[in-house]
């Protein structure tokens, strides 16, 4: 899913992009090492993750490519219109108030922004059987309609990808 999502982004020469849940940083680490003049932040809530993710890109920080943060993105002490593409890979399933933060991530973009949205297909999530008290369920509909909800009304939409049996989608919206 990283892949698809890094290949709808297209990070260019100059963007600035934050990551939102970036995990061990693998996202990160392949927009860091393959553009040029591209500057990438990650942030997610776990400690563990954020140190995988700050070894992993160990080189990439130490040239000001990259960012890690620790933290939600809701409060993240961020100016507004700071970033030209924002995504988030596998955590929409996790947040309690998701046109909230799709809401706080259109504030972080600039006019023309980008905000890509990975995520599973819904039918194979229901087929294991996952602890609904924290997991949440979305659509490819459902998460169009959070994302216009939440502020976005330019050009929204879902492209999808199969990977052997499963099915990955991406929801994008240019603010």
């Amino acid at each position: 899913m990283n892949r698809f999502v890094y290949d709808i982004i297209a990070p260019q020469n100059g963007d600035h992009i934050l990551e939102v849940g970036c995990g061990t940083g693998k996202l990160v680490d392949r927009i860091a090492g393959r553009v040029d003049g591209c500057v990438v932040e990650g942030i997610d809530f776990s400690a563990s993750m954020v140190s995988v993710a700050r070894r992993k890109n160990q080189k990439h920080i130490a040239h000001s490519k990259v960012f890690i943060h620790q933290g939600n993105v809701d409060p993240m002490p961020v100016h507004t219109a700071t970033f030209e593409k924002i995504c988030s890979v596998n955590t929409i399933y996790f947040w309690t108030a998701p046109e909230a933060t799709i809401k706080k991530m259109g504030r972080l973009l600039k006019p023309g922004g980008m905000l890509a949205l990975g995520y599973e297909d819904i039918a194979q999530l229901k087929k294991r059987r996952l602890d609904t008290d924290v997991f949440r369920f979305y659509s490819h509909s459902d998460v169009e309609t959070l994302v216009k909800n939440a502020g976005f009304s330019m050009d929204i939409r879902t492209r999808s990808i199969g990977f052997g049996p499963s099915v990955f989608h991406c929801t994008i919206a240019i603010k």
